[in-house]
């Protein structure tokens, strides 16, 4: 999604030598981007997962051995922004690799940690690790569920009573282990999205109400989001305007079956702008 929204976009993966895998590498290639970090495992099969009311993912596939690569060391210092999540730390191979790509990151490469919480697929340890690398933060919410905000406001606060999302993120940001998280971001589904950043030693914050659309397949909308708000992010816009493409983009992926259908610019144009004129009404 950031390839569409005009970015240059480096995909690290490794898939399987197998037919999973080469539909994979011509999917990417079909979007015109380049396949050259995605590496190709001679031993393991091509990762995949079904959702049913829940995840299955299958475990020992191939990227959970992505390895370093000299491939990766020219590119390293013109990186703008580094996206990664939890779900592919679940393999001691990917956590090391990982930290060696940290190591050599240059000092003004964003680095954004999207909590992904798959069942066997993350621990405490790995959360933690992963916010102490991280400038930007993105979890879901829903209430009366345990969803990634909730998680991280329990495992860092313990029982602290804390109610409202502005509430959670505030304490989370004033935490230890957010010392270098800059901005957090907490989509919130149909009741839409909520971020705050540092501004010398105060929180500046924004909200924005959801996106009225017909659902057909929410899978990929959270990545969308992300794609969304960090292609804002780094061209110096507002906390505001900032969640409002990131609405656009994950309920855009939200009308469609699949994760990875293409968006028109215009279908991205036409409903940030309906957003916009919808938040001046309320305003």
């Amino acid at each position: 999604r950031l390839h569409t929204l005009g970015n240059t976009v480096h995909i690290l993966s490794r898939v399987g030598n197998d037919a999973r895998g080469i539909k994979s590498l011509k999917s990417i290639e079909a979007f015109g981007m380049s396949t050259s970090l995605v590496q190709i495992d001679q031993e393991h099969p091509t990762g995949q997962a079904n959702y049913n009311g829940r995840w299955e993912i299958a475990q020992n596939v191939a990227y959970d051995y992505i390895a370093e690569s000299d491939v990766i060391t020219p590119i390293l210092p013109h990186l703008g922004a580094l996206c990664f999540g939890s779900l592919a730390q679940r393999s001691p191979q990917v956590k090391r690799t990982l930290q060696g790509i940290f190591s050599r990151l240059p000092p003004t490469c964003l680095s954004v940690f999207d909590v992904n919480l798959r069942p066997q697929c993350y621990d405490d340890d790995t959360l933690l690790s992963s916010l102490r690398l991280s400038d930007v933060v993105k979890v879901n919410y829903e209430p009366d569920a345990e969803t990634e905000l909730q998680y991280l406001q329990q495992m860092c606060l313990g029982a602290r009573q804390l109610q409202t999302v502005p509430e959670i993120c505030s304490a989370l940001m004033a935490h230890p282990e957010f010392a270098r998280v800059k901005v957090f971001v907490v989509t919130m589904g149909a009741s839409g999205a909520y971020a705050c950043r540092r501004c010398g030693t105060a929180l500046e914050s924004a909200m924005v109400p959801g996106v009225s659309v017909q659902v057909a397949d929410t899978v990929g909308s959270g990545d969308a989001f992300t794609a969304g708000f960090l292609d804002s992010y780094i061209r110096g816009e507002s906390l505001l305007e900032c969640l409002l493409k990131g609405n656009t983009m994950g309920a855009l992926v939200a009308t469609q079956i699949g994760a990875t259908e293409p968006i028109l610019p215009e279908q991205i144009t036409a409903l940030l702008d309906t957003q916009r004129r919808a938040l001046s009404a309320i305003q």
